[in-house]
């Protein structure tokens, strides 16, 4: 019986696991961290802090958002969370000169090149909402079209 609970818990790992683990790291605003992103299915679990973790089902557009330290939680149902983006952009509209969109945001290269993890990556950069992104982009990263087909899923299915 002592074997059991030890070898259940070797094998429930091996199905935890993610389809893709991407891993940001985060500096600005005085702050700096990592931010992981573990994606499964039509599921992302993002780690935004030690402190905070949301989990996005794009199927469903649900959002379930962690308070570890506070050991609470919120959902936020998907019809709630369009209702919170629209609500979002149309402040955005109110704050541009004579109610016009924001532009879409497009990255600029910077001609920096700096290797990380072994890969070659160029800086890019633009700016969201009065704030200064950059993107380190690796271009010959293996398989990233399924990266990018990850990435754009989740982002047009929640927060």
């Amino acid at each position: 019986m002592r074997l059991l609970a030890p070898l259940g818990l070797f094998l429930l790992s091996f199905a935890a696991r993610a389809d893709m683990v991407i891993v940001q790291k985060i500096e600005g605003g005085g702050q700096s961290g990592q931010m992981t992103m573990k994606f499964k299915g039509d599921k992302v679990r993002t780690d935004i802090s030690p402190q905070v973790t949301t989990i996005t089902d794009a199927a469903s557009g649900d959002v379930i958002t962690i308070m570890h330290a506070q050991k609470n939680y919120m959902k936020m149902p998907a019809a709630s969370t369009k209702a919170l983006m629209e609500q979002m952009q149309k402040q955005i509209q109110t704050q541009t000169a004579a109610g016009s969109p924001p532009p879409n945001p497009k990255p600029h290269a910077t001609g920096r090149k700096e290797k990380i993890n072994g890969y070659d990556t160029a800086e890019y950069t633009c700016e969201i909402g009065g704030m200064k992104v950059s993107y380190w982009i690796a271009s010959n990263f293996p398989n990233w079209p399924a990266v990018l087909a990850a990435l754009l899923k989740f982002q047009q299915g929640g927060l």
